[in-house]
C-alpha cells in the first residue's frame, strides 16, 4: 500500500512547487504504472491474451484492441512489453488532451491518481484508452474528425457506443433550474429506492440488443448502506462546489460542466444498474478533473489551501480504505520490474480471484 500512497503524496507536493513540469508528471506516471509487474485487476487476463500469442485467444477482444496488441508482440511477447505499450499509447493521448484543455498540470495528476489510475490504468485497460478517445471527441465536438475519434474508441471498447449521444448531451447548455430539479428528482429516487430501471429494462427485455448489453444492465436492488448515504451527501457536497467555482462560460468548459455534472448525477439514478454506473462514472471523472482544474486558477488563495487541506486528508484516508477492501487486495503489494526480484504475483492473483469471487457481488453492490 506504502507505494501508492506515496505516488500520490509525490503529486501532491509536486502540484504545489510546478504545475507545468510535464516531463516529470508523465515519466514518474510510467514508471509506477508501466513498468509495474503482476499488479493490478485484469493484468491476468489481458497477461494471458498477449503472451499465449494465438489468434483464438483474442477472439473476445475489440478489433482495435487486438490490432494494437498484433503490433506490440512484434517487439515481444512478455508483459512488459504490453504494460509499456498501453501506458505509451495512454500518455500519448493524454498529453494531446492535456495540451489543449488543462494548465494546471500538477493538480490534474494529483486529482487522477486518486479518482482514476486505479481503475482506467491498472484494471479495465482497454475502456481506459477508450475513454481518451472521447475527450477528443470533446475537443473536436464542431470538426468531423470526432467522427474518426469515435470509431477508434469502439475499436477498444464496445461501452463506447454511447459516447456520441452523450457528446451531444454535454455539448448543449442547460438552464440551472433544470439540473436543481434533475439532482432533486435523483436523490429522491435513490433514498426511496424507486426501482424504475428495473420496470423499464422489463419492458425492453423483449428485444435482441438488450441481451448483447445484459452484462451491463444487471440490475440488482442494493440496501441502502452508510456507506452510500456518505458518499450521496458527498455527491452533493460536490455539486454545491462545482457551483461555486464556476467562472469560465466558455463553450468547451461548459461541455466539461456538464460531464461533471453527469458524474454525480450517475450515482443517484444508475443505483440499480452498479456495473452501468461504475462505467458512466469511469468515463465522466476525466471531464470532471478538467473542469475542476480550469476552474482552480480563478478562485482565490484562501480557497485553494482550504482546497489542498481537504483534498490532501480525503484522498489518503479514502486511499487506505480503498486499498484495504477485500475486492482491492489484488493491487496490492505493488510490484515493479525496477526492484523487484522474484514475483509470486500470478499465484497470488489467482488465489485472491478465487477466494473473492464469492465476495464480488455482494461488496460491488454494497458499495456501487
Amino acid at each position: 500500500m506504502g507505494a501508492y500512497l506515496v505516488i500520490l503524496n509525490t503529486y501532491f507536493i509536486a502540484s504545489l512547487i510546478n504545475k507545468k513540469k510535464y516531463i516529470f508528471y508523465f515519466f514518474t506516471f510510467f514508471i509506477f504504472v508501466g513498468l509495474r509487474m503482476e499488479t493490478g485487476y485484469d493484468w491476468p487476463v489481458y497477461n494471458t491474451y498477449f503472451t499465449t500469442n494465438l489468434k483464438e485467444n483474442f477472439s473476445n477482444f475489440e478489433f482495435g484492441y487486438v490490432l494494437w496488441n498484433r503490433l506490440l508482440q512484434n517487439f515481444g511477447t512478455t508483459e512488459i512489453i504490453l504494460n509499456i505499450g498501453n501506458i505509451l499509447l495512454f500518455l500519448g493521448l493524454l498529453f494531446i488532451i492535456l495540451k489543449k484543455t488543462v494548465k494546471n498540470i500538477g493538480l490534474f495528476f494529483y486529482i487522477y491518481v486518486f479518482m482514476d489510475m486505479l481503475i482506467l490504468n491498472m484494471a479495465i485497460i482497454r475502456q481506459g484508452i477508450s475513454i481518451l478517445f472521447f475527450y477528443l471527441m470533446v475537443i473536436y465536438f464542431d470538426k468531423k474528425k470526432r467522427y474518426i475519434y469515435y470509431l477508434l474508441s469502439i475499436s477498444f471498447h464496445k461501452s463506447s457506443l454511447i459516447y456520441l449521444p452523450l457528446l451531444y448531451i454535454v455539448k448543449k447548455k442547460y438552464n440551472q433550474k433544470i439540473i436543481y430539479i434533475l439532482f432533486m428528482i435523483g436523490i429522491f429516487i435513490f433514498f426511496i429506492r424507486i426501482p424504475y430501471i428495473f420496470n423499464i429494462l422489463e419492458l425492453l427485455s423483449k428485444f435482441q440488443i438488450f441481451e448483447k448489453l445484459k452484462y451491463y444492465l444487471t440490475v440488482d436492488k442494493p440496501i441502502l448502506s452508510l456507506y452510500q448515504i456518505f458518499y450521496a451527501i458527498k455527491n452533493i457536497f460536490l455539486l454545491i462546489i462545482l457551483e461555486i467555482i464556476k467562472s469560465d462560460k466558455s463553450k468547451k468548459n461548459c461541455m466539461y460542466y456538464n460531464i461533471a455534472l453527469i458524474n454525480l448525477l450517475c450515482f443517484f439514478y444508475l443505483y440499480e444498474v452498479p456495473t452501468l454506473y461504475q462505467r458512466v462514472e469511469n468515463i465522466t471523472s476525466i471531464g470532471f478533473i478538467i473542469y475542476i482544474c480550469n476552474s482552480f486558477e480563478n478562485i482565490s488563495k484562501i480557497k485553494k489551501i482550504i482546497f489542498y487541506a481537504i483534498t490532501f486528508c480525503y484522498f489518503n484516508i479514502m486511499f487506505i480504505y480503498f486499498l484495504t477492501r477485500p475486492l482491492s487486495v489484488v493491487y496490492v503489494p505493488y510490484q515493479n520490474y525496477l526492484y523487484t526480484k522474484k514475483s509470486s504475483g500470478w499465484e497470488r492473483t489467482k488465489k485472491l480471484y478465487k477466494e473473492l469471487n464469492s465476495l464480488f457481488k455482494e461488496e460491488m453492490f454494497k458499495d456501487i
